[in-house]
């Protein structure tokens, strides 16, 4: 690699960094004048819709780093929940903040005293030596791979970074922009000739990717194109590419679980952290049933009849202006998106490689994973039943009928509407991220000879003012330790302090900071304090974990300490197993969109 730079200005002035092979930004200091902000830094090109992105082309001049940057044209109506977390944006504001050819970009936030202490070179100027480096952390947001930007207030890192720097260990964030949505993830048979038909194109000779003839996954393999930046630039920042550390919520985390299986994503982090995802919690979309469905639903909303030709089809809903597309999406309410199965990143079900110790990159180094309590509150009302007609279906998209009087031994009969949101709340949170998250901890575990160590955790924070929040907005009694809540308690700062405002709540965010921070920059993971489960363990995996206090518990009280993360007993874990296989055998035979939770509703019945 060439010799990167980081250059500086005095702290009383804009900050401006030289990136070789790029160009030079210009960013901004924080109000403490301790954290220097870079926004909208490019890592990637896209020429054309659904395809994937080329790397980032060098610019003139200094480009001005102190704007946030455009998101992904997305829908713009969304579950109140989506839009309070992510920031989702109105479509007043839809022109001014999207941009289908210019969202990929990263945000980039790092101690000002890295660059009070760099000159044109990484050498230091008195002893020659070099200059030591900071480790880094990449945030993938979440959103369903629907939603979601790394404009949104809640992800701004300023704080973060503010708190390693008062525990004396500095780190560099970057939050990485990817295409969501119809753009980053739709998938269809068209789609598929359309792209082995682009293949065909490329001139003899000319270099051919791994990806070609992709389908469906865009909006990953724009996350693995910004990976890719880091190692390339981020030494430019005073970064260190060798020690990365992925970290992600939701949909990001689920993101992480599957680079952890893609071959050519290993080697770009050696350090994982993963909050209430994993591959489990989006089985990868089959192109021939939902990916087909949602396709076939745009066609028909733009007049495109089923006897166009395949290409044709492809052609004119290029045409369709993104902000169009995100309207009429917004007619079919809140539809998730998912990762495709499309023979060329993914050749098996995701369900089967994230149980495939083999799969997994041999240089990892520490996965830190866990989920929050109350995982399924705040879903109920998009994929779960609210009332004891909807209570059978749900069961029936869960198991085979033979296994009917087990589900109702573990879950209970719900005799009210009330009872069936309780136990729906329950089956998400378990069915949908607790067994999954569960599932790439056991992978884990199991990778024979791996030096990788294993950091679960559980988050229970819940706060009196939060609970009056959300029975006055919500539903009566809370939503407990609801999914996405960790997300203010990891970045804090003012989006966090408006939710979280006492003085007890602050603090619980720094002690929650403090140990993400300690698992981006301690030097080793044995040289850490935080428990770990070493892959070389010799008790089974569910005995050892039922037994030692082996993960980290984020206190309801406001404590962080260790404990037994595990609250499934092995009975309902073996259900979800058993769960599982039913979901997949009945997927493998094309009836995906008749089982697992309904994450599409409302789409189908919209269609001719």
């Amino acid at each position: 690699m060439p010799n990167q730079s980081f250059n500086k200005t005095t702290l009383g002035e804009s900050p401006t960094i030289s990136i070789p092979g790029l160009g030079a930004v210009k960013g901004t200091l924080d109000s403490t004048h301790k954290v220097a902000i870079f926004l909208n830094v490019p890592f990637g090109t896209i020429q054309e819709r659904w395809r994937p992105a080329g790397k980032a082309q060098p610019w003139s001049g200094v480009r001005d780093a102190s704007k946030n940057g455009p998101m992904s044209p997305q829908q713009t109506v969304n579950h109140p929940f989506i839009s309070r977390l992510l920031g989702s944006p109105g479509t007043n504001d839809f022109d001014e903040t999207m941009s289908e050819q210019d969202c990929l970009h990263c945000n980039i936030f790092m101690p000002a005293s890295a660059l009070a202490a760099s000159s044109n070179s990484n050498l230091d100027a008195n002893s020659g030596e070099q200059k030591e480096l900071l480790p880094v952390m990449v945030w993938i947001y979440g959103g369903g791979f629907t939603a979601g930007t790394n404009a949104s207030p809640i992800y701004d890192c300023t704080n973060l970074i503010l708190t390693s720097l008062e525990l004396n260990k500095p780190f560099i964030a970057v939050a990485i922009n990817y295409r969501v949505n119809y753009l980053g993830f739709l998938a269809s048979r068209e789609l598929v000739l359309d792209a082995q038909e682009y293949a065909k194109t490329i001139p003899t000779g000319q270099q051919r990717h791994w990806y070609d003839g992709s389908v469906g996954n865009w909006g990953l393999l724009d996350q693995i194109l910004g990976l890719e930046w880091v190692q390339d630039h981020i030494s430019a920042f005073a970064g260190d590419r060798k020690r990365v550390t992925v970290m992600g919520e939701s949909a990001g985390a689920t993101s992480i679980s599957l680079l952890m299986v893609i071959p050519q994503a290993h080697g770009l982090f050696t350090r994982a952290i993963l909050q209430s995802g994993a591959a489990g919690c989006a089985p990868l979309l089959r192109i021939e049933d939902e990916g087909q469905a949602i396709f076939d639903h745009l066609c028909f909303r733009f007049g495109i009849g089923m006897d166009v030709e395949p290409l044709e089809k492809v052609r004119r809903l290029r045409s369709v202006s993104a902000k169009l597309v995100a309207e009429e999406l917004n007619q079919v309410g809140v539809l998730f998106f998912k990762p495709a199965l499309d023979g060329v990143v993914f050749k098996a079900d995701s369900r089967k490689l994230v149980k495939d110790p083999e799969a997994l990159y041999e240089g990892l180094e520490w996965v830190v994973a866990g989920t929050c309590n109350d995982e399924g509150t705040v879903f109920v009302p998009m994929f779960g039943a609210t009332t004891l007609p909807g209570f059978a279906t749900l069961k029936s998209r869960l198991c085979a009928p033979k296994d009917y009087t087990i589900f109702d031994s573990i879950f209970g009969i719900p005799k009210t509407d009330h009872d069936v949101q309780v136990i729906s709340a329950r089956l998400i949170g378990n069915g949908n991220f607790k067994f999954p998250v569960l599932q790439v901890c056991e992978t884990v575990a199991q990778k024979a000879g791996s030096p990788c160590q294993l950091t679960r955790f559980r988050f229970d924070t819940r706060t009196a003012t939060h609970e009056q929040q959300q029975q006055q907005q919500q539903q009566e009694g809370g939503l407990g330790a609801h999914h996405g809540i960790d997300v203010f308690f990891t970045f804090g700062g003012p989006v966090a302090k408006a939710v979280f405002p006492s003085d007890k709540e602050q603090a619980m965010i720094r002690k929650v900071q403090a140990v993400w921070i300690e698992v981006i920059t301690a030097p080793s993971p044995q040289a850490s304090s935080l428990p770990q489960i070493s892959t070389s363990a010799t008790t089974p995996f569910l005995d050892h974990i039922n037994n030692s206090k082996e993960a980290i518990i984020f206190g309801e009280d406001m404590e962080v300490r260790q404990g037994v993360a595990e609250r499934m007993p092995k009975e309902e874990i073996e259900f979800w197993r058993r769960s599982e296989a039913f979901v997949l055998e009945e997927t493998e035979k094309g009836r995906g969109q008749e089982v697992f939770f309904d994450v599409a509703k409302g789409l189908l019945t919209s269609a001719p």
